[in-house]
């Protein structure tokens, strides 16, 4: 790491050893074992260096020229079954561990140059480690077996769990904007020996929390849902159209704000919002030469 500071320039150089290890055995056919180890390396954020200002909400950052990048292990092993055909079933578990979280915190500050640190301030800082395990299972399915000739069902689940000591409490919790658990499940038919093919799919996920240090709330997305064709009716042209949120799904959420940091301070006031999704539609047409 070298810095170069002057009065009209900061520079900060930063380089990090990144390396990667990748194992793929496959006993028999149809089976397959992947296991990968990895180091990465985030971007920092402009704005962990800007300071801010939050005049409705009365909060007020400054710029820290001092942070560093979090840097991630990842540890992921999976296994993959095929059964002939599209069949085939996914299992894949991951642990990521990361260094030099990146989180804000409150800290005081002279209201002017020789004042004793009165005012609070936002700052971004590095505040430690934070550690995040999922577990994805996904299959695909042919549905010919069951009357539905050219049919595949895709199936998906992933369960998460994380942990991260907060920087404004001291207490252990979830990651911020975490969400413990999702699933997804698409059905699909292609028919006239692959010129006409419809799709329908569903998507959800857990309600999750996010955390700053003068708030906390929680976030809710309601299920997400579409259907979608494509038509082939001569050589050469392609006709496409689908829908998207069919159900009109929005979200809601809200959030507690305080008048000092989490640990200090007293709640203000709670804030509320809820917002209204929209069907969207969209057709093409295309011509192959």
């Amino acid at each position: 790491i070298g810095p170069d500071v002057s009065a009209l320039k900061s520079e900060k150089t930063l380089s990090y050893f990144k390396p990667r290890l990748n194992v793929s055995w496959s006993p028999k056919g149809g089976h397959q074992f992947n296991v990968r180890i990895e180091r990465l390396v985030d971007q920092l954020s402009f704005g962990g260096f800007a300071s801010s200002a939050s005049f409705e909400n009365s909060v007020f950052g400054i710029g820290n020229a001092d942070i560093e990048p979090e840097k991630h292990w990842v540890y992921e092993g999976r296994y993959e079954r095929q059964f002939g055909g599209q069949n085939s079933f996914v299992a894949k578990l991951t642990r990521r561990v990361t260094e030099d979280v990146l989180s804000r915190v409150i800290v005081l500050v002279p209201l002017t140059p020789g004042a004793p640190p009165t005012e609070p301030r936002e700052i971004t800082v590095n505040v430690g480690e934070a550690t995040r395990d999922a577990l994805e299972l996904s299959g695909n399915f042919e549905l010919d077996r069951f009357g539905m000739k050219g049919g595949i069902v895709n199936l998906g689940i992933t369960a998460r769990n994380s942990e991260t000591i907060d920087p404004v409490t001291g207490v252990s919790r979830r990651v911020s904007n975490d969400t413990p658990f999702g699933w997804n499940f698409n059905v699909q038919q292609t028919l006239d020996n692959g010129n006409f093919r419809w799709a329908l799919f569903l998507e959800d996920d857990e309600d999750y929390y996010n955390y700053s240090p003068r708030s906390f709330g929680k976030q809710a997305q309601l299920m997400f849902s579409g259907a979608n064709i494509t038509w082939k009716p001569m050589p050469g042209w392609t006709f496409g159209a689908g829908i998207n949120n069919i159900l009109k799904s929005g979200g809601r959420g809200w959030s507690v704000f305080y008048d000092a940091g989490r640990d200090v301070g007293t709640p203000l006031y709670l804030q509320e919002s809820v917002f209204e999704g929209a069907t969207n539609f969209f057709a093409n047409l295309r011509r192959n030469f």
